[in-house]
């Protein structure tokens, strides 16, 4: 009525509604940044760790190579090019699995849970 009182209505009033707009694009950006803290942890950590099973399964592969009698490397499955290609792709498929699948497959679930 222009009398400078404001009615009484079922609708929301304009600053409510930027109140709320702006409380839940807050929230919005809260959760985008805790996701990306949390993913920089999720890599770095599985990362670090997938690569510090590679190494000790290389080292101790190499090492029982290495330790076998002389006529083990006289047979043909176990010529100097099938152990090297043994050693680069068994370890590297371990340690894909444990390290990086691992990390999505429980980034994924996290998702769902929340």
């Amino acid at each position: 009525l222009g009398l400078g009182v404001e009615e009484d209505c079922d609708e929301p009033c304009e600053d409510d509604v930027r109140r709320q707009a702006a409380v839940w694009a807050s929230v919005m950006v809260a959760v985008s940044v805790a996701q990306l803290v949390m993913e920089v942890m999720r890599a770095s950590g599985l990362g670090v760790s997938g690569e510090r099973l590679t190494k000790r399964l290389r080292t101790a592969a190499f090492g029982n190579m290495l330790a076998q009698d002389m006529a083990w490397y006289d047979l043909p499955a176990n010529s100097a090019a099938n152990l090297s290609a043994n050693l680069a792709r068994d370890v590297t498929l371990v340690s894909a699995v444990t390290g990086e699948s691992t990390g999505i497959q429980l980034a994924n679930w996290g998702t769902m849970v929340v």
